[in-house]
């Protein structure tokens, strides 16, 4: 029985190394998009064509599709915690 204490333990110890590395990329992201908005100038904000504003769009929308997607590892290492907490509070009855 202490194997498996051990054995949980561990990866509940794991799934908590995995969601610290997902919110690290999540500030990292945020970082860089406070970056990419602080560049926006006040005013005078012109583009040089659509190629330019079609460069920016991809980027900005490629950052969020980065953040949301860190989100959603987050949603899962979360969801992967509780489970493994939940059976071992119902006492590991599906074993």
């Amino acid at each position: 029985m202490e194997d498996k204490i051990t054995a949980i333990v561990q990866s509940l110890s794991d799934s908590q190394r995995h969601i610290s590395g997902i919110l690290h990329a999540g500030k990292d992201i945020a970082a860089h998009m406070s970056g990419i908005v602080q560049a926006i100038p006040d005013a005078d904000f012109t583009f040089n064509g659509f190629g330019e504003i079609s460069a920016a769009a991809t980027s900005v929308n490629a950052n969020v599709v980065s953040y949301l997607n860190s989100l959603a590892g987050l949603e899962n290492a979360i969801a992967d915690h509780l489970s493994a907490i939940m059976h071992e509070l119902n006492g590991g009855e599906e074993e």
